[in-house]
């Protein structure tokens, strides 16, 4: 029996892919020189910052990184949004008794921006950022904590994600994993990888945990 669920949250339950894409875009651009399309970097998108920094240069991935972070926090109000019926989802979810957390390679800061701003900080039991941890998804130390925290078994334990490194923390935990048809990663990256379940709409994860 399912009773708790560990959400990823950008491309998950909040929408921020094209902030994301836009501010690797300008990034580059600014240090690089040139414009790179979507498709030419798709697949680091999910990736903790540094890893996507590195992809296109080493010796300016300090520069890149702070750069980044700065155009997306002045960017962040205005175009990121939540995925249409998530709130609904999590309404019910609470009210069914589902413990819930979320595990991100996101920071600290930009987590609980996130939480105020769309008002979820009270449906979240844990929260756990990149710099809670000392290794990254899809490392599944993240996963660990939240798990000897609820006190609860792998089997009885989620995990709902966007990304190919969300799905791989849930197979190096041991625990069922849940894909979010709505990502915009390409389905060639999850060749291999041992998806649980794909979920189309935010409700049928409802329906998943019954």
């Amino acid at each position: 029996m399912i009773k708790g669920i560990i959400f990823d949250m950008d491309g998950t339950l909040i929408d921020t892919n094209d902030l994301v894409i836009n501010c690797i875009q300008d990034t580059v651009e600014k240090f690089m020189g040139y414009h790179p399309e979507k498709e030419s970097f798709v697949e680091i998108l999910g990736k903790p910052l540094e890893d996507q920094m590195l992809y296109f240069d080493e010796s300016h991935k300090k520069e890149m990184v702070n750069y980044y972070r700065k155009m997306y926090t002045q960017k962040r109000d205005q175009e990121t949004k939540m995925f249409p019926d998530v709130m609904e989802m999590l309404i019910n979810l609470k009210k069914m008794g589902i413990i819930m957390g979320v595990v991100s390679n996101k920071g600290r800061n930009g987590i609980d921006h996130v939480l105020k701003k769309f008002g979820l900080i009270d449906y979240f039991d844990i929260t756990i950022s990149a710099s809670d941890v000392v290794n990254k998804k899809p490392h599944p130390e993240a996963v660990y904590k939240v798990l000897e925290k609820w006190q609860l078994a792998s089997e009885e334990v989620i995990f709902v994600g966007d990304s190919d490194n969300d799905i791989l923390i849930a197979n190096n935990a041991g625990i069922l994993s849940v894909l979010v048809d709505w990502t915009i990663l390409p389905k060639r990256l999850f060749d291999g990888l041992k998806i649980d379940y794909i979920i189309k709409e935010p409700e049928e994860l409802t329906k998943i945990i019954i």
